[in-house]
């Protein structure tokens, strides 16, 4: 079996694998025989197709997904429809938004920028972004990248201002919404709180340092050189995209489509377009490097030390993670019309990327039936207590439209002075 990589013919393993299925569940005749049984491979394809059966039809969206075993492509297809406007079914060529799967990203693009010697993951934030203010306490890049900062909420503060109009970039408006904040939520380095705005921080901190936008530099540094030619920052909302998937939501009314304008062209928490193959070519990256190098992208998956001692299981741009015994790298991604999960057990080498456009798929629990499906021999049992189900799913609670209604509302956390609407 060849080498995944970006010039590996996409349908050339599949093609090969269909021939010796037929080869060995056929008679001279032509006729299945009733004693064998379809190859391992082809029960793990038909299992994972059945995930996701409900959406594969031309009434519904629903997800492109890619899985790759030891290097190599092993399944790659899309359920579902891409545009219900059209009729435009997903393909494994489909462009998604994938939220916040950009942040392993943007943490390279600043790694990068420190391996060329343009600055260091333990300078203050403050020589590059001037205009925040003294806290009386150092706010490190580093902390920024390791959701660390405590910086104050972006997007609460954003939905208290007022709307603006006067061609501001959305990225430097929130950098200076942040720069208005006189304290942060917590001294930098004792604890985790994941933080959007310390993101598109750094996606402005890249275009400072290196005089490019963050979309330039990812595009001349990242997806250049790995062959990543369907992904870029979707920094401009009216740019046409092809090939790209229409989001979805479903409220009241049913089936509501997404309007791109409310994606806002915030890059570096978010705004990365791409498909399922170009990801998959970029998780590739981390067992054989070509951007980068071995000790870099070892510190994008160390997880990270608070200060006191804790640990936090999130390195740069990247969620760490274990399920059923098994170490897990990857990270999610959510937004109205679009969910997301790409995830790497690198012990076994397999890697899944799952992207749907609409938000009702639970993307993390169709990614561990994917892993149970081909690594089961390699996990652990589950081992659930009775009084575990209990908390997980407990009884159900139903409650009028009235007594929903009356607790809809702005409110604010005040360990953390965080806003949530």
């Amino acid at each position: 079996m060849k080498p995944f990589g970006p010039k590996m013919p996409v349908f050339a393993v599949t093609a090969v694998a269909i021939v010796i299925c037929l080869a060995a569940t056929t008679d001279g005749q032509g006729q299945t025989s009733p004693t064998q049984r379809p190859s391992p491979a082809r029960s793990a394809e038909a299992a994972v197709d059945q995930l996701f059966a409900q959406w594969n039809n031309s009434t519904s969206p629903g997800c492109s997904l890619g899985i790759t075993r030891n290097g190599a492509l092993v399944y790659e297809r899309g359920h579902g429809m891409a545009n219900l406007d059209l009729g435009a079914a997903l393909t494994p060529a489909s462009v998604f938004n994938v939220a916040s799967v950009s942040k392993q990203f943007t943490a390279m693009a600043v790694l990068l920028l420190a391996k060329g010697g343009h600055l260091s993951l333990d300078d203050e934030v403050r020589k590059y972004i001037p205009e925040l203010p003294d806290y009386g306490t150092r706010l490190t890049i580093r902390h920024l990248l390791t959701h660390t900062s405590g910086l104050r909420n972006a997007f609460g503060l954003r939905g208290l201002a007022a709307p603006r109009d006067d061609g501001t970039d959305e990225n430097d408006e929130i950098v200076m919404m942040l720069a208005r904040q006189r304290a942060l939520d917590f001294t930098p380095g004792t604890r985790y709180t994941y933080n959007n705005g310390a993101y598109i921080m750094l996606g402005v901190l890249v275009k400072r340092v290196s005089g490019q936008s963050l979309r330039a530099f990812a595009e001349a540094n990242i997806f250049k050189p790995l062959g990543m030619a369907h992904t870029h920052f979707h920094d401009d909302v009216g740019e046409i995209v092809p090939n790209r998937a229409s989001g979805y939501t479903r409220g009241p009314g049913g089936l509501r489509v997404t309007n791109p304008a409310d994606e806002g062209g915030f890059v570096g928490n978010a705004g990365l377009f791409t498909t399922v193959r170009d990801l998959l070519i970029w998780e590739q990256n981390f067992s054989v490097v070509r951007v980068g190098d071995p000790a870099l992208v070892a510190a994008m998956q160390a997880p990270t030390t608070l200060t006191g001692g804790g640990i936090s299981s999130y390195g740069f741009g990247l969620e760490l993670g274990e399920y059923r015994g098994l170490r897990t790298v990857g990270h999610t991604g959510d937004e109205p019309g679009w969910v997301a999960h790409v995830v790497r057990f690198p012990s076994q080498e397999f890697t899944v990327a799952l992207l749907c456009n609409f938000d009702a798929p639970a993307v993390t629990t169709l990614t561990r039936r994917i892993a149970d499906i081909h690594l089961g021999d390699a996990l652990t049992d589950l081992v659930t207590s009775p009084s575990e189900v209990a908390t997980l799913t407990g009884p159900p609670v139903a409650l009028a439209a009235d007594d929903l209604a009356a607790d809809v509302g702005f409110y604010r956390d005040a360990s953390t002075e965080g806003l949530l609407r």
